[in-house]
């Protein structure tokens, strides 16, 4: 699927802890291109994240009864995340965004 439409467009991170199910997180961001690859980007924090297709294919259009608690965007993205492993960090990618 093409998924261009969304360049320039407010959109929602919605990202969930996987911890913990009441622990939801709402970014709020555009989308760009660079080189053929979509970013979330919120310029006021300076963020700048690659959007696997994978959370593309979860995109979904605001509708009127959520657009307050999805911060006025127009598409949103699901997200969970979870700890990371005990592992070496080495293959991670720095995001910028901070959960607290």
């Amino acid at each position: 699927m093409d998924y261009n439409f969304l360049i320039g467009k407010k959109i929602s991170l919605v990202i969930s802890n996987v911890q913990d199910e009441n622990d939801v997180k709402v970014f709020l961001g555009e989308v760009i291109k660079t080189n053929e690859e979509l970013k979330f980007v919120n310029k006021s924090k300076n963020w700048n994240v690659s959007i696997p297709i994978s959370a593309l294919e979860t995109v979904k259009e605001v509708t009127a009864d959520m657009k307050v608690m999805l911060l006025d965007a127009e598409y949103f993205i699901s997200l969970a995340v979870g700890e990371l492993p005990n592992e070496s960090s080495d293959g991670y990618t720095g995001t910028g965004l901070i959960w607290k």
